[in-house]
């Protein structure tokens, strides 16, 4: 039984046996056109070539005569009614069939007896030519990676153009980008010509680099500005100026002659003005007597809070009075409302600074000492010009009386500031400090106010 290959659509199939071969033929995997061949044949002839294989040719008459008269090739026989191929093969018999068993029969289908010798220069026979390659694939990574490298490069400028956190965003989008491609290169290497667009994710690749080192510049960037903006806040809140303030030159002594003063008429009498006496030095016991009597009434036990607070590694005691230069102390614990404070201090210039239901309230701003200053919490930024002095090197008593809705500020027993506000939530330590200045603490107290 002869064993058979074809080739259909450009693709080598087989070997099939003669019924497999006429079966092709019979439901249209084989057509006339494609090529077959078997051992014994110099080359691959088309299968409508062969007589009776496809059924339209069962009953045809011999060769057309375009193929007869040609010269059968060396160690052929010739016949009448025999004509040949392009190939140089005789095609048919007339009384050729395909026969199931093989054989002689199926040597007389193509003209080609079974003891006839082949030529001694006949060609070996000649796979048919296969399908075109086909196009490679795109490699969706390939593209997404230098997608994301674009749009990665577009954050980081706009970034840093701007002045925001595009950088962050920019950088994770670089990264993801630079995966993209080195996944996509692995691929593209491994595929065998199937998968295309290298250049597309080499591309990806680079201009994700790009965009990571500018994103990480403009991060960079970012948080030097942040701590600049910061420094700046920082120097606002302190009431130091923005920029240092160039130290004076040195004074001179200049000499100045008094002029004489006029000489009165003579007619006249010289009235001379008295001088004013000095301020008598203040009695300290006498004023924080006076501090005392002036505090409001309270509506649970007093508390002492100076003994357990603690001082920041600027602050320092003398006996039993906190010296805060530029320095803070802090109680512990915690206070929720309604709670009142009470303490005791002095300043030598300006800026007792204390906090509880706002980051700082401030007396004796050294920007403008006439106002009483709050920064942050419920009640921020609802200064009071004229409620801020208070007096230099002379004990104060200052009272803070927060409510859920109110608070209220006393000085010396006398009402300074009171304002309205949500504080239901505060919840906070009480902490006393200094800025630029020296302030001493002599008395932290706290109790409940009394019943409004």
């Amino acid at each position: 039984m002869s064993q058979w290959m074809y080739a259909t659509g450009g693709e080598q199939q087989g070997p099939v046996t003669d019924a497999e071969l006429r079966r092709l033929a019979a439901d249209g995997s084989l057509k006339p056109a494609d090529l077959i061949w078997r051992e014994g044949l110099k080359d691959w002839v088309p299968a409508g070539r062969v007589k009776g294989l496809f059924p339209a040719q069962a009953s045809a008459p011999a060769a057309p005569a375009a193929f007869r008269g040609t010269p059968s090739p060396p160690g052929f026989s010739g016949g009448e009614g025999r004509g040949e191929g392009d190939c140089g093969v005789p095609l048919t018999r007339p009384s050729a069939t395909l026969s199931p068993h093989g054989g002689e029969r199926d040597a007389l289908l193509i003209g080609v007896p079974q003891n006839a010798a082949t030529p001694a220069a006949a060609p070996q026979p000649a796979a048919p030519s296969g399908p075109p390659a086909p196009a490679p694939k795109m490699s969706v990574m390939a593209i997404m990676s230098i997608l994301c490298g674009v749009l990665s490069v577009l954050m980081a400028l706009a970034g840093g153009l701007c002045c925001t956190l595009g950088g962050i965003p920019a950088a994770l989008v670089a990264v993801t980008g630079i995966v993209l491609g080195l996944v996509a290169r692995k691929r593209i290497a491994r595929s065998a010509g199937t998968l295309g667009h290298g250049g597309m994710a080499i591309a990806g690749l680079i201009v994700g680099i790009i965009a990571l080192v500018l994103s990480i510049i403009v991060i960079i960037m970012m948080f030097l500005q942040a701590g600049v903006v910061m420094s700046q806040w920082e120097k606002i809140k302190s009431g130091m100026p923005s920029s240092p303030t160039p130290p004076s030159p040195p004074s001179q002594k200049v000499q100045v002659q008094p002029s004489p003063p006029p000489q009165p008429p003579p007619s006249q009498k010289v009235q001379v003005q008295p001088s004013t006496p000095p301020q008598p030095p203040v009695d300290d016991e006498a004023k924080l007597r006076k501090i005392a009597a002036g505090w409001q009434p309270a509506g649970g036990p007093i508390v002492d809070l100076l003994p357990t607070m603690e001082g920041d590694r600027r602050a320092a005691k003398e006996g039993d009075v906190w010296v805060l230069r530029s320095a803070g102390i802090a109680t512990k614990q915690k206070f929720p409302v309604p709670a009142d404070f009470r303490f005791v201090a002095k300043t030598d210039s300006n800026n007792i600074r204390f906090g509880y239901n706002a980051d700082e309230m401030i007396f004796n701003w050294e920007m403008n000492r006439d106002e009483f200053r709050i920064w942050g919490g419920p009640a921020s930024m609802k200064n009071k010009p004229g409620a801020g002095r208070v007096p230099v090197n002379e004990w104060v008593g200052i009272e803070l009386i927060v409510w859920p809705d109110e608070m209220i500020v006393y000085v010396d027993g006398a009402e300074r500031y009171r304002t309205k506000a949500d504080f239901s939530k505060v919840n906070e330590p009480l902490k006393i400090f200094s800025m630029g200045s020296t302030v001493k603490v002599k008395s932290v107290e706290m109790t409940r106010p009394a019943a409004r």
